[in-house]
């Protein structure tokens, strides 16, 4: 399964983009204009930062991809550069939800294909710096079982401020997300909200197991 939006020319990709933001423009400007006549400013507000967090990803993930400060391990594992022995890791985003999860899937389907992909994105990972042990990677997810992680190598850790900012902040993103992949409006467990770190070396013992799983998952 190839993702979609990086199958198309530079020139469609932009073109994407562009028509995304301007659906954006377009609404707001509708807000706005409901908001000047019934005097409702700060729901204009409201309205203006959730969908600025909804088309981020659509305008951001591609530049940072092309910039190389983003790097896909698989259509829905990201990472970014090494810095200072770490390796920050994100689950695909809404704009990857939309151009790898195909319509006819089911919700279970989708959460399945979500999790392989994790999985591959990780195996593919450990191979790159396998030769690096002492090269931790980072993440912070709700959508992912703790004690799978933890069965892969990886410790949890404290989830800085700044992270948590963010991950509120783009709460009607994951909000949006949740439910794509549900396909119902499905609310996210903030109280799942955990972050994990672990060795290359370590997380690499568990490489068997990993790729045992990743393969279940793919025959589902």
């Amino acid at each position: 399964m190839a993702h979609r939006f990086y199958l198309k020319s530079d020139k469609d990709q932009v073109k994407t983009q562009l028509h995304i933001a301007f659906l954006a423009l377009f609404f707001n400007a509708v807000a706005f204009f409901i908001a000047i006549i019934t005097g409702l400013y700060f729901l204009f507000f409201i309205f203006l930062v959730i969908s600025l967090t909804l088309i981020a990803p659509f305008i951001d993930v591609p530049q940072l991809k092309k910039s190389g400060k983003f790097i896909y391990y698989s259509n829905l594992f990201l990472a970014e550069k090494e810095k200072d022995g770490i390796i920050k890791v994100h689950g695909g985003t809404l704009f990857d939800y939309v151009f790898t999860l195909e319509k006819s899937w089911s919700p279970q389907k989708r959460k399945s294909y979500i999790l392989q992909q994790y999985l591959e994105g990780l195996l593919t990972l450990i191979e790159t710096f396998e030769n690096q042990d002492k090269i931790k990677i980072k993440g912070t997810t709700y959508f992912v079982n703790a004690k799978t992680l933890k069965r892969f190598g990886f410790k949890k850790v404290s989830t800085d401020n700044i992270q948590k900012f963010i991950l509120f902040y783009n709460y009607f993103n994951l909000l949006v997300s949740n439910s794509f992949v549900h396909q119902k409006l499905s609310f996210p467990s903030m109280r799942n909200l955990a972050t994990f770190e672990g060795e290359i070396s370590e997380i690499g013992k568990q490489k068997e197991l990993i790729e045992t799983l990743n393969q279940k998952l793919k025959k589902q």
